[in-house]
């Protein structure tokens, strides 16, 4: 049985990826207002122009990679991907860097009317909306056992009894700590908002009556 300290550091992790999985959504359109622009330059009709970004296909460990190097985080910044195209040395990849396949300008699809990737933006925007609302499920079942941890100890303690390692009531505070040592390993630094404050369980004081029958 999982203690509170494991759903307490589980809450944290889906919380890190619910935030990864916004930015995902929001470079989505950076690549779709990325399409559009070139459109325009190259006097195009939208549906005459492919614009499919390969980044599009990368797992969350990539993505998260990009996101936080100089030129992801410039993106986001800015909201465009326009900054890449800018030139400059901190657009610089080392080629013995191993995230060099990761951070390396993308080559976008300039096909006309490319089968390949036909509608990659509705099935781009479909993929990110069905795994954030496979995470918030995940995140609502978390509460929902928390909340039946926490109740189960206060009833134990109400009876006199021990918690049996059905965990503290107690949230330790060094569970954030190893999860930003994960996140750390895919190179996401974006810390989630502060979990509020858990609620305290209470122990109500014995009636006089029942403590003397006690006694």
């Amino acid at each position: 049985m999982r203690t509170l300290t494991d759903i307490t550091t589980k809450k944290n992790d889906a919380r890190i990826r619910h935030q990864l999985l916004k930015d995902r959504q929001l470079f989505i359109n950076m690549t779709k207002q990325a399409a559009s622009r070139a459109c325009i330059e190259k006097e195009l009709k939208p549906k005459d122009y492919c614009g499919f970004d390969p980044r599009l296909e990368w797992s969350e460990e990539q993505f998260a990679i990009w996101r936080n190097s100089p030129v992801g985080k410039q993106a986001f910044e800015l909201e465009t991907l326009a900054v890449e195209h800018s030139g400059g040395d901190d657009h610089m990849v080392d080629a013995d860097d191993e995230d060099a396949g990761v951070l390396a300008p993308a080559k976008v699809c300039d096909k006309k009317k490319c089968p390949r990737h036909l509608e990659w933006l509705k099935l781009a925007t479909d993929d990110v909306r069905f795994e954030m609302s496979d995470n918030g499920d995940r995140m609502r079942a978390l509460d929902r056992e928390e909340r039946e941890i926490r109740e189960r100890a206060a009833m134990r303690l109400r009876a006199g009894g021990e918690l049996h390692g059905e965990g503290s009531v107690e949230v330790h505070g060094d569970a954030f700590e190893s999860v930003k040592d994960v996140v750390a390993d895919v190179g996401y630094t974006r810390e989630p908002a502060p979990l509020p404050p858990a609620p305290e369980s209470v122990v109500p004081a014995m009636p006089p009556s029942e403590a003397m029958e006690l006694s």
